[in-house]
C-alpha cells in the first residue's frame, strides 16, 4: 500500500488526480495515509467543495497526532506523564534535556531560543563560541513531527556532531554531502522521503539540487537552522555565495521556522540576515563575552621575537594549542620548527594532499597531536572541546575573523589563553592584504563578459569548469563575482540543471503509462545497460534530453522526479550545470559592480582601522569585542592583559592553579589523568574526537564526585543514561581502583 499511496500523490503532482483516485480505490480507509492522499486528489478535482480551511484543520489535527506518536516512542526516555502541552514549558524541556541529553540543566540562553522555536517563532540566535548552540536544535529535532535541517558550511563537523549526538537522535539523523558517493547520498535522500531521518545536515550548495529540495518537501520541514549565519550577508567578513539561495529553498519548502545561529555579526550585520532571508527574526544575543579567555596582545620587534615568545607560551602551557599563520610555507616551517624542539606539531592548510589534512586533523583532535600550525583553511569545521592556546602569529584579516579564530580555544569552559603577535611591519600591511584579497571589477566584469558569450548559446546552463576556464581564475572567486552580480540585479541564479541523466523505465512506464515526453527520451537516448527488470537503461545529457523531451532545460529536472514519483522511471542525475540567466532590466553592470566595490572597500577599510585600535587600545579587550558586537560591557573581564595591567594583578598565566580549584586532592586528580587516558584510547579506537565520548568538564565532575554504581553515575551532570549503557561499567571500574 505505502507505494501505491506515493504513486498517487505523484499522479495527482502530475494533474492526474482521477487516475490517483483510481490507484486508491483498492485500498482499505482508515490509514491516514491513504486518506490523506484521498483528500489531496479530491480536492484537485473539486469533489470537495470549498474545503481548503477544513483540509488546513486536518493536516493541523493530523501535525497533533505525529507529535503524540513521537511521544508515545519515546515515552521510556522522557516518561509517560510527558504531554504536548510540556513542549512549551521550561519544565517539560528541562524533562526532554536530562532524560535523552544527559544534562540537568540548560546554558544561559539555551531555553530562550528554543522555547520560541517549539512555539514556531523564527530565532536569530547570537551565541558566543562553546554555548551550546547545537542543543538549541537538537532539542527540537527530537520532538517535533517535521525534519529538522541544519545548513551548515562545515563537513568536518557534521560528521563529529552526529557521532555525538544521543542514541535516540543518532538513528534518525544523517549527513548528505559532497563527501558521499553519488549511490550513497541517493539512498540517504530516499530515506529522508521515507520519513527515517528528523535531522538532516547538509552542505548549502545541496539546496540549488531540486532533488534534495523535493526530498525535504515529502518529508515535511518543521525547523530550518542555518549554522554560521553571518555567511548569509555578503558584507559579512565571511560571505558563502551558496547562501544567496536559501531565501529561495525556504519559499518552496513553505516557510518553515528558521533558526539562524552565528557568534560572530554587528548589528548591521544582523539586520542583513533577516532581510537576505526574508524572514522576521527574533533576536537571543547572548553577547560575546567569554569568562574563561583571557586575550592578550604582545608587540614584536621581528620573527624571531614572535618565534620566542610561541616557544615559551607552549612552555607555558601544556594543553593543546593552535597557532595561526596567514602563509601556507609559514605553516610548514612553524611545525618543523616546533618538531625540532621536541613539542609534537603538524601543519594544516588548503594546499596539502587531503589524504594529509585529513591525518594531521584526526591525529591533533585524537590529542596524538599537541599544536598544529594552520592558515585559516584550519577553521569552523573543527569543534575541539579542550584547546588550551591559540595564537596568532599573523594578524587576521579582521576582528570578526579574530574573534572567531581566538574562539576555538577552551569550548569545554575551562580558563584558555589567545594571544596575538604582531610587528610594525604587520600593522603597516594590513591593508594591503586586503586589498589584495578583493575581488576587483575587471575580475567581476570578466566573469559577466564571459556568461554573456556562453549563454548567447541559448542555453539555460553552464559549466563551472567552462566559466572558471572562460575567465581565467578559480572556482571561489567565480561563485563570489556570481553572487555580487546577482545581488546587483544584473543576473539570477536558480536551481543547478541536469548535465547528464541516467533514467530506466519501471514495469509501469514500460506498458503504455508513459507521457509522449517520455517515451520520446526512452526511445531516443542512448543506451547504456541494464536498468533493473530486464529494462534498457538510457544515459545522455541534460541538453540532449531537453531537445529530445521538448521540455526546456530548466523543469527538466522538476518532470523527471515527478515522473519517478509516479513510479514511471527510476531517475538519477550525474554532472550539473549552474542554472542561469542574465537580466535584461537596463543595469549599467560597469558602474554598478564599481559602486558596490567601492562600498566593500569602505569596509574593508574600516575593518583594518578597528583591528588597529584592538591592537594599541588599552581598555578590557573582551569589552572592545563586544561594543563592536552591539553589546555594551560594564566591566572588564579582569583577565587580559589590560586589565591585569590596569589593576596590578597576574592574568591567568597557568592553567593548573585553576584546575586545583576543581580537583582539591592528590586521588581526585590522579582519577581525573586515569579517566583522560581512558577517553584517549576509547576516542581512538571508536575513530571520534575525544570530547564525542566526555568534555573535560564531565571527567572533572566524575573525578570530584567519584560515583561508585551506574545508578549515582547517571546523576552526575553531562553523563546521562546512553552513555551510562555505553562506557558506565568502565567508568565504575576506574572509579573503584582507589579501593
Amino acid at each position: 500500500g505505502g507505494d501505491n499511496v506515493g504513486r498517487a500523490r505523484a499522479l495527482t503532482m502530475l494533474g492526474q488526480a482521477e487516475e490517483a483516485l483510481s490507484l486508491l480505490r483498492g485500498l482499505g480507509t482508515g490509514d491516514p495515509e491513504v486518506e490523506a492522499a484521498r483528500r489531496e486528489a479530491r480536492l484537485q478535482l473539486g469533489q470537495d467543495g470549498s474545503r481548503e480551511e477544513a483540509l488546513l484543520q486536518e493536516l493541523r489535527e493530523e501535525s497533533v497526532r505525529e507529535i503524540k506518536e513521537s511521544l508515545e516512542a519515546m515515552a521510556p526516555l522522557v516518561g509517560s506523564d510527558f504531554s504536548p502541552e510540556m513542549l512549551h514549558s521550561p519544565q517539560g524541556l528541562t524533562q526532554v534535556l536530562a532524560r535523552i541529553f544527559g544534562y540537568n540543566h540548560f546554558r544561559p540562553g539555551q531555553l530562550e531560543v528554543i522555547l520560541p522555536l517549539m512555539q514556531g517563532k523564527s530565532v536569530l540566535g547570537l551565541m558566543p563560541t562553546g554555548a551550546g548552540k547545537s542543543l538549541c536544535y537538537q532539542i527540537p529535532a527530537a520532538l517535533l513531527p517535521g525534519a529538522t535541517v541544519v545548513i551548515s558550511p562545515l563537513i568536518a563537523l557534521m560528521k563529529d556532531q552526529v557521532e555525538g549526538l544521543p542514541p535516540h537522535l543518532f538513528h534518525r539523523a544523517t549527513v548528505i554531502n559532497s563527501a558521499l558517493e553519488p549511490g550513497e547520498a541517493d539512498r540517504r535522500l530516499a530515506a529522508v522521503t521515507r520519513g527515517e531521518f528528523s535531522l538532516i545536515y547538509a552542505a548549502p550548495e545541496r539546496l540549488r539540487q531540486r532533488s534534495f529540495v523535493e526530498a525535504l518537501k515529502r518529508r515535511g520541514v518543521s525547523l530550518f537552522v542555518i549554522d554560521e549565519a553571518h555567511c548569509v550577508s555578503m558584507w559579512g567578513h565571511d560571505f558563502r555565495p551558496d547562501y544567496f539561495f536559501i531565501r529561495d529553498a525556504l519559499k518552496e519548502l513553505g516557510s518553515p521556522t528558521v533558526l539562524a545561529l552565528t557568534a560572530t555579526a554587528t548589528p548591521d550585520m544582523q539586520d542583513d540576515i533577516g532581510q537576505q532571508l526574508g524572514v522576521p527574526l527574533a533576536r537571543v544575543n547572548l553577547g560575546t563575552f567569554r569568562p574563561n579567555l583571557s586575550f592578550t596582545v604582545r608587540r614584536c620587534a621581528g620573527e624571531q621575537e614572535k618565534w620566542s615568545a610561541i616557544v615559551s607560551l607552549l612552555r607555558e602551557e601544556k594543553g593543546p594549542a593552535i597557532i595561526y599563520v596567514d602563509r601556507r610555507k609559514k605553516a610548514e616551517e612553524i611545525a618543523t620548527q616546533l618538531e625540532a624542539a621536541g613539542i609534537p606539531a603538524a601543519a594544516y592548510h588548503a594546499g596539502l594532499e587531503k589524504n594529509a589534512r585529513d591525518l594531521a586533523q584526526s591525529r591533533f583532535m585524537l590529542g596524538e597531536t599537541r599544536v598544529i600550525a594552520a592558515t585559516v583553511a584550519f577553521g569552523m569545521g573543527v569543534d575541539k572541546a579542550d584547546v588550551r592556546l591559540v595564537i596568532h602569529q599573523s594578524l587576521p584579516r579582521c576582528l570578526e575573523s579574530y574573534y572567531q579564530e581566538a574562539g576555538r580555544a577552551g569550548r569545554d569552559g575551562l580558563p584558555a589563553r589567545c594571544v596575538m603577535l604582531y610587528t610594525s611591519y604587520d600593522k603597516s600591511t594590513l591593508t594591503n592584504r586586503l586589498n589584495r584579497d578583493r575581488m576587483q571589477a575587471d575580475e567581476i566584469l570578466g566573469i559577466h563578459r564571459a556568461l554573456s558569450r556562453l549563454l548567447a548559446r541559448g542555453e539555460a546552463g553552464v559549466r563551472a569548469e567552462e566559466l572558471e576556464q572562460a575567465c581565467g581564475t578559480d572556482s571561489t572567486r567565480v561563485r563570489v563575482g556570481i553572487s555580487l552580480l546577482q545581488r546587483l540585479g544584473a543576473l539570477r541564479r536558480g536551481y543547478d540543471l541536469p548535465g547528464s541523466i541516467w533514467l530506466a523505465p519501471t514495469t509501469a512506464g514500460s506498458n503504455g503509462h508513459a507521457t509522449p515526453e517520455l517515451r520520446r527520451l526512452l526511445q531516443g537516448g542512448g543506451r547504456s545497460g541494464q536498468g533493473g527488470n530486464g529494462r534498457q537503461a538510457v544515459t545522455l545529457s541534460g541538453q540532449e534530453a531537453s531537445r529530445l523531451s521538448g521540455i526546456p532545460l530548466a523543469q527538466l529536472e522538476e518532470t523527471l522526479l515527478k515522473w519517478d514519483q509516479a513510479g514511471l522511471i527510476r531517475f538519477r542525475c550525474g554532472a550539473r550545470l549552474m542554472g542561469l540567466q542574465l537580466a535584461s532590466n537596463g543595469t549599467d553592470v560597469t558602474q554598478e559592480v564599481k559602486r558596490a566595490l567601492a562600498q566593500i572597500q569602505e569596509q574593508d577599510n574600516r575593518r583594518a582601522d578597528l583591528l588597529r585600535r584592538f591592537l594599541d587600545n588599552g581598555e578590557c579587550r573582551q569589552a572592545f569585542v563586544g561594543r563592536y558586537f552591539g553589546m555594551e560591557a560594564a566591566t572588564g573581564c579582569g583577565v587580559c592583559d589590560n586589565c591585569t595591567r590596569t589593576t596590578g594583578t597576574v592574568g591567568v598565566t597557568r592553567r593548573d592553579d585553576e584546575r586545583a580549584h576543581d580537583l582539591t586532592s592528590d586521588a581526585e586528580s590522579a582519577l581525573f589523568e586515569r579517566l583522560r587516558a581512558w577517553r584517549r584510547e576509547t576516542a581512538r579506537a571508536e575513530g571520534v574526537p575525544a570530547y564525542v565520548i566526555f568534555h573535560d568538564r564531565v571527567l572533572y565532575a566524575i573525578a570530584k564526585e567519584r560515583p561508585r554504581s551506574l545508578a549515582a553515575l547517571v546523576e552526575v551532570g553531562g553523563v546521562g543514561r546512553a552513555k551510562v549503557d555505553r562506557f558506565g561499567d568502565e567508568i565504575i571500574s576506574l572509579v573503584r581502583e582507589d579501593g
